[in-house]
């Protein structure tokens, strides 16, 4: 509850939220660079990541 009074309070100078779409475009970038994995490693990390999107 202290989070919550103390976030109006803050006003324009409060931080932003991150950006959720960005974070995981941003792990998907880097998923990618890593290269290739085998498909039992590949498989539960793709379901996982179309899950979240």
């Amino acid at each position: 509850m202290q989070f919550q009074m103390a976030r109006p309070a803050a006003g324009p100078r409060a931080k932003k939220l991150p950006d959720k779409k960005a974070d995981l475009d941003a792990m998907v970038f880097e998923w990618v660079a890593v290269g290739p994995v085998s498909t039992a490693i590949y498989e539960p990390l793709a379901a996982r990541f179309l899950q979240c999107r």
